[in-house]
């Protein structure tokens, strides 16, 4: 399969295929038997290979949803007040093969799952008396509060409030699906909807965690194009920069 996919794209891009990033619902273990099965076989093509990605997480870049924030660790409170909020939206990929619904966390362009749910028996095309309302109690239990710790507050609940509702997978108009989500959100479920509608005419559900994946190994081999390790800092420079300039980068370690 994977040699008819080299193929395929090399046809179509007229170019040689150098890397290999692949997309998945889940969360798959560094080195684990599903990770190890990947490397080798994309190895074996003489190709690298970037690793998995979560499609829920990866999508920020393509979909929007990064928030803008001051990369500078010395900006100021008042500074720090232009920053973007942190957001959760909910993901949803939704197939045959499954479903899978993850809780996400953005903030200053980083996604975070906070929590998973998945489940083979009730993907699309399989139905059984009360799945309807399995799905709608699994995924009330998924939006439930989250536990956080805040100095001098100690524990503390914090409300889920979905700002974005992402729809991935072939079979994001299930009317089931669609039903369950307007049990769930309530009057809040078509602007998520819409919202939702507008992302998916700029990059199918289906493919746009293929094309996340792509497009974090094309910066990946961009970045490696203009910077370096430097094994004496232990820190990526630019290539460019001069040995007496890469103390700017990492005094601390120069100083050492």
């Amino acid at each position: 399969m994977l040699k008819g996919l080299r193929a395929a794209t090399e046809a179509y891009v007229e170019e040689p295929l150098t890397a290999v990033g692949i997309s998945t619902p889940f969360h798959v273990p560094h080195q684990g038997w599903l990770d190890n099965t990947l490397s080798t076989s994309v190895e074996s093509l003489c190709l690298r290979y970037f690793r998995t990605r979560r499609a829920s997480t990866s999508i920020t870049g393509i979909y929007g949803l990064e928030g803008q924030c001051l990369n500078d660790w010395s900006a100021t409170p008042d500074e720090r007040e232009l920053d973007d909020p942190p957001k959760m939206y909910l993901a949803i990929d939704y197939s045959m093969a499954g479903i899978t619904v993850t809780l996400v966390e953005e903030n200053c362009g980083i996604a975070e799952a906070l929590r998973e749910y998945r489940n083979a028996i009730l993907g699309a095309r399989i139905n059984f008396p009360g799945k309807r309302e399995n799905l709608a109690r699994q995924l009330e239990h998924l939006l439930r509060p989250i536990d956080r710790w805040y100095p001098e507050v100690g524990d503390y609940q914090v409300p889920v409030d979905i700002s974005e509702l992402v729809l991935l997978g072939e079979s994001t108009e299930d009317a089931v699906l669609h039903e369950v989500l307007l049990d769930v959100f309530g009057s809040d479920y078509h602007n998520l909807k819409n919202q939702s509608d507008k992302r998916a005419r700029l990059h199918h559900p289906l493919f746009a965690g293929s094309r996340a994946a792509a497009m974090i190994c094309q910066w990946r081999l961009e970045y490696e194009l203009t910077w370096e390790w430097n094994e004496q800092f232990h820190w990526w420079v630019p290539k460019d920069t001069q040995r007496e300039e890469q103390k700017w980068w990492w005094p601390f370690k120069h100083s050492s």
